[in-house]
């Protein structure tokens, strides 16, 4: 099923269809930030982790990967936050209007939004400006619009893990180079492989799956192990304050067909399906 999976997900990706119409049928759909009830879980645990490690008034927040919608726009302003970013690699953003005025009217009874005139709000753009919010949507490339020492808290949900690995080390340099001293970042990452919740992406060697072919394809994920990635951001200035790590009972696939390339790394290592971390900028 995974293989299958691949090939489907390759020819689909290469059809002339517009990434709305695949978004709008379930396929290649980029998170749920477009939709009420989960928005806001997401949002709120992040920042709500955030704020229980330092409490910045009025911080400025930076979401990295909002995928289907800029709900995080919206949210910011329970903390009066003065500037937010999101940023992405394309304009995914849902331009359905509706489903934006459905998170502001289920927030009608907090102080900062009882005043928001919502027959002004016809666009994207119009909700942008209303929450001080700069959608930049050109992948690493995004932060050098961004002051050093300017953002207090950075946050993903289901995003590093589809990092290109050939950047990687760069983006995560690049939160460092913005946030504040001590601000802080909070990263919720799923290790599978995105075709059958497994490690059938393990089975390719570096050349194959790094190749422009395979990451464009719809399945791509940098394949970094939590261990890894939790020591790339040590080794880039973060001290990790709290980390989880999620686990599979055992190893989902045998380490026959598990490239050479990862046999440094340990059954348990491997082992990790998703942890969750906060680190702060020392």
């Amino acid at each position: 099923m995974w293989l299958l999976k691949i090939f489907l997900k390759i020819i689909l990706s290469r059809l002339p269809i517009k990434q709305k119409i695949f978004q709008k049928i379930g396929i290649f759909r980029n998170g749920g930030m477009n939709q009420v009830d989960y928005s806001k879980r997401i949002f709120f645990c992040h920042l709500e982790d955030l704020k229980s490690f330092k409490d910045f008034n009025e911080p400025v927040i930076l979401e990295i990967g909002p995928g289907d919608g800029i709900a995080t726009a919206i949210y910011s302003r329970v903390y009066n936050s003065p500037k937010v970013y999101l940023i992405d690699v394309e304009e995914f953003a849902d331009t359905n209007i509706s489903n934006y005025k459905d998170i502001i009217f289920s927030l009608k009874d907090e102080k900062n939004f009882q005043n928001i005139n919502l027959s002004s709000l016809n666009t994207i753009s119009d909700f942008l400006k209303e929450f001080n919010t700069s959608y930049l949507t050109n992948g690493i490339e995004s932060f050098k619009k961004i002051e050093n020492f300017s953002v207090d808290y950075i946050f993903s949900h289901s995003v590093m893990e589809h990092i290109r690995l050939s950047t990687l080390d760069e983006m995560i340099e690049e939160m460092n180079r913005v946030l504040k001293v001590g601000g802080l970042v909070s990263h919720n990452i799923n290790y599978k492989d995105h075709l059958s919740d497994s490690l059938n992406n393990l089975r390719f060697s570096k050349r194959i799956w790094e190749s422009n072919f395979f990451a464009n394809s719809g399945f791509y994920t940098n394949r970094v192990p939590a261990v890894e990635m939790h020591k790339k951001f040590v080794e880039s200035g973060f001290e990790i304050i709290y980390q989880n790590f999620g686990s599979w009972a055992k190893l989902p696939l045998k380490r026959k067909y598990i490239h050479k390339e990862f046999s440094k790394y340990t059954d348990k290592e491997l082992n990790n399906c998703t942890s969750n971390f906060i680190a702060k900028k020392k």
